[in-house]
């Protein structure tokens, strides 16, 4: 009988005592500034570029005017060169909130089949609007994600509020709260929309700075939580749209880029806040809501309860299309037009395969240097 006993706890003790699995490794690739490439080791112990070993407990910045050999585990990677080519058309990808919605999990059972979607239109960048896990602080979502989400082509995140947590920093996903990239014409700007309200003079001051510096013809802003939605959440949910529109505004920015809400939502081009909002033919902002990769999504307009009253009727007055559709965006990009296609994917839908929405921003003084 004690002989049985001392055997049971044995096999409890080993089962227990098991080291756990090795955590999943992958390179994080992200384009920074006008030619640089941005990696970042997202658990990755041995690595090398071109050959020569690397520190991978930092991030690494390699120029984008040659080809790079990256090199782990038994991955080996190819980084292209980031060619000065404003005059090509450049194909970018957007979609988000891709999580699941049950702890454990990480992203959505929809995700893989989503991506696979995505990667036929061959794009040469993707853009992430935020929320890639449900949980934040759970290594095991980390990991499932890193697993179901390829170096190449390369994709841009942004931090959603379902990412939160030192993980997401441990993970080396993108260069900082506020970081700056060209594709093609473009110059894209990605924010961190979970920063404490304390650091939003810092933030709005260090994207001013950047937009001072940097003239394009195409000026995008890429974060998680909009700035006006009829969905969920809804509209100025941190209550700081006071002090995002007017740098908006002044630096003419072309598109805001945004997530948080698990839908599809376009607004038509505008300035102002408030009384003074303004729908306009041929000049403003359109802010663009893609949260559609998660496991469920929102159809119904107007449904958050903060937003008052007023600016719900703006909102609405304001909205060129709403989809509750799990979809992504298509924007093909060159010097004169930025054309945009949301496609409801096959992935997710009861509905067929279809295009949501389409429409082309114009520009006539954009030229090739």
């Amino acid at each position: 009988m004690h002989r049985i006993t001392i055997m049971l706890a044995l096999i409890i003790f080993t089962s227990c005592s098991k080291p756990p699995s090795p955590r999943f490794e992958r390179v994080q690739i992200v384009p920074h500034g006008s030619s640089d490439w941005f990696l970042g080791w997202s658990q990755v112990s041995h690595a090398q570029v071109d050959g020569e070993p690397v520190d991978t407990s930092q991030p690494l910045i390699i120029s984008g005017t040659s080809e790079h050999v990256v090199s782990y585990g038994d991955r080996i990677l190819t980084v292209p060169m980031r060619a000065k080519e404003p005059c090509r058309t450049k194909r970018v990808v957007l979609l988000g909130d891709g999580r699941a919605s049950v702890d454990g999990l990480g992203p959505s059972a929809y995700w893989p089949g989503i991506l696979r979607e995505v990667y036929r239109e061959k794009p040469e960048l993707i853009l992430n609007s935020g929320d890639l896990v449900k949980n934040g602080t759970s290594q095991t979502e980390w990991d499932n994600f890193l697993r179901n989400t390829p170096e190449t082509p390369p994709m841009v995140v942004v931090r959603g509020n379902h990412d939160r947590g030192q993980i997401f920093d441990r993970l080396q996903l993108v260069p900082g709260p506020v970081f700056w990239f060209r594709v093609g014409a473009a110059l894209v700007v990605g924010v961190d929309s979970e920063i404490p309200m304390t650091s939003l003079q810092d933030t709005l001051g260090q994207i001013d700075e950047i937009l001072n510096k940097e003239a394009a013809t195409w000026r995008i802003l890429l974060m998680h939580r909009p700035i006006w939605s009829q969905g969920n959440h809804g509209s100025d949910e941190r209550g700081w749209n006071a002090d995002w529109v007017p740098l908006i505004d002044r630096h003419q920015i072309d598109m805001v880029l945004a997530g948080h809400d698990h839908n599809y939502e376009r607004f038509c081009r505008q300035t102002g806040m408030g009384s003074a909002r303004r729908c306009h033919d041929d000049r403003g902002t359109v802010y663009l809501v893609s949260g559609g990769a998660a496991t469920f999504t929102n159809p119904i307009p107007g449904v958050s309860r903060h937003v008052p009253r007023e600016t719900k009727a703006i909102d609405a007055e304001f909205s060129r299309v709403f989809s509750g559709s799990h979809h992504y965006v298509v924007m093909d990009i060159s010097p004169s037009k930025l054309s945009v296609r949301a496609q409801r994917t096959r992935t997710g839908n009861v509905r067929q395969r279809a295009v949501i929405d389409a429409f082309t921003l114009n520009k006539g003084g954009g030229r090739c240097p």
